[in-house]
C-alpha cells in the first residue's frame, strides 16, 4: 500500500451498465458506498471542459493488484476490504485497469485502487 499526492483529476462520470468492457481507453469502475461495496457507476479521465465530475486533489492511499482477467469484476469488494484495512478512507473508491502488456502475462491485468485519505 502507498499514499500519493494526486493532483485535480477531471472525469466523465456514467451510470454502472453490465456488459461494458473495461480497458485503459474505456469506463473504470467507481463504488460511491463503502458499506454496500457495489459498482455505482464509470469514469474515464477526460479534458477539463468534457468532465462533468472533479476528483478532487489530495492523499490518495492506493495499492496495485495482478490478477486473472475473470476475477477483475468480482474482485472489488475485497480490494476496498483491504484498502480499509490499511488506511482511513472515504468514498468514492476508484478501480483503474492499466494495460495488461505492462505485466506481460496473458490473462491477466494490473488494478490500481484508491481512495482519499481522510485526514
Amino acid at each position: 500500500m502507498a499514499v500519493e499526492t494526486c493532483p485535480e483529476e477531471y472525469l466523465e462520470v456514467s451510470p454502472f451498465r453490465h456488459g461494458v468492457s473495461l480497458n485503459p481507453i474505456s469506463f473504470g469502475p467507481r463504488v460511491d458506498d463503502f458499506e454496500k461495496a457495489e459498482i455505482s457507476r464509470f469514469f474515464k479521465v477526460v479534458e477539463r471542459k468534457k468532465g462533468n465530475y472533479v476528483k478532487a486533489a489530495g492523499k490518495y492511499a492506493c495499492f496495485y493488484q495482478e490478477i486473472e482477467n475473470d476475477d477483475v469484476a468480482g474482485n472489488g469488494p475485497k480490494a476496498l476490504e483491504y484498502l480499509r484495512s490499511k488506511a482511513k478512507v472515504v468514498p468514492p473508491f476508484y478501480q483503474e485497469d492499466l494495460s495488461s502488456s505492462v505485466s506481460g502475462h496473458d490473462g491477466s491485468v494490473i488494478i490500481k485502487y484508491s481512495a482519499k485519505l481522510d485526514l
